[in-house]
């Protein structure tokens, strides 16, 4: 039949492949599927690679009806949604009954750091008094406190089973590269200066001097290897476990609301745009990168617009309106 395909001898191999052959093609006399060369089967995808679209190419024929569906590839699911805390700021009142508990505490002066200047906990823990300038009033953030985990230090890196015999590398006799260290901020603006208000200089100059008295007393026990500004009664970092718990039982004592560490610092960023501060200016001070952060206190911003709208109102309404009275001229006599 002039009009049917011609197919190729099988030593000459397929002019095209066969699931490239139409219906036509396939329904053409002598073109049956049983006459074709057989297509190579599609191969077995990775477990971590099923979810992809598959290629077209692969696809195995269906039936030779010319009216069937195409086989529609499985569009891979969209990646669970991340439901983010609401932020719970603490209110004035709440922040200074908190500043009043902690008058007289051997570290009293961290929560006024942690409520004022919003730094993070890990921050917070590692400042050094080389990085505060009080005559100045600067505090430079440069480091902060992180706890990493024990690395084993009998074996290599590569041997599966430890020669100690234990799982946890913090149970290894030789463990190495863990605990508490000091390390640098991830991101360029962790590293930043925050200005201290007045209050806050004189109350690390009172935490500084009582800091030397317990140094002098415990001269021979005391840990030289830091000057921290916040370390425990004998110079150590505080972990920040027992950092938790203070703060804790800080609120128990003051009276206040059981509310998470890091609100804090939410309550420091809420009351600086309270306070009519710009939103590039705070975020400057707390160290964030990304605008989208700064849209999580949207309910600061919906306060100072409608401070604005009362403070319009107050300037233009605020006493009796005056309407311009018309001037009457007299007629003018030629």
């Amino acid at each position: 039949m002039e009009d049917a395909i011609r197919l190729r001898q099988p030593h000459e191999g397929p002019r095209h492949p066969v699931h490239r052959l139409c219906s036509a093609d396939r329904s053409a006399p002598g073109n049956s599927r049983a006459a074709l060369p057989r297509a190579p089967r599609p191969r077995a995808l990775h477990p971590r690679r099923s979810r992809r679209a598959p290629d077209a190419a692969l696809l195995p024929l269906r039936s030779s009806s010319a009216t069937a569906d195409p086989v529609q590839p499985r569009r891979p699911r969209p990646p669970p949604r991340v439901e983010r805390t609401e932020i719970e700021p603490l209110t004035g009142e709440e922040c200074r009954a908190i500043l009043s508990a902690a008058q007289g505490r051997f570290n009293g002066a961290r929560w006024s750091v942690a409520l004022s200047l919003g730094l993070r906990q890990g921050e917070a823990l590692g400042l050094l008094w080389s990085d505060i300038d009080l005559d100045a009033g600067i505090l430079r953030v440069k480091r902060a406190l992180q706890r990493r985990t024990w690395q084993h230090g009998c074996s290599p890196r590569t041997r599966k089973m430890p020669v100690c015999g234990n799982q946890r590398g913090a149970d290894c006799p030789q463990r190495r590269d863990g605990g508490l260290v000091l390390a640098e901020p991830k991101t360029r603006a962790s590293r930043r200066s925050v200005a201290l208000p007045p209050p806050l200089v004189a109350e690390l100059r009172a935490h500084r001097a009582a800091q030397l008295r317990v140094k002098l007393e415990r001269a021979n026990v005391w840990d030289h290897t830091h000057d921290l500004v916040f370390s425990t009664d004998w110079g150590i970092p505080v972990d920040p476990a027992n950092d938790q718990r203070e703060w804790k039982q800080l609120l128990r004592d003051a009276g206040v609301r059981e509310v998470r560490l890091h609100d804090a610092r939410h309550t420091a960023a809420t009351l600086l745009l309270l306070q009519g501060v710009d939103i590039r200016t705070v975020m400057a001070i707390m160290g964030w990168t990304e605008m989208a952060t700064a849209q999580r206190y949207v309910h600061a911003v919906d306060e100072l617009r409608h401070e604005a709208a009362r403070r319009m109102g107050a300037a233009l309404w605020a006493g009796p309106l005056t309407r311009p009275t018309a001037t009457t001229h007299a007629p003018t006599v030629w």
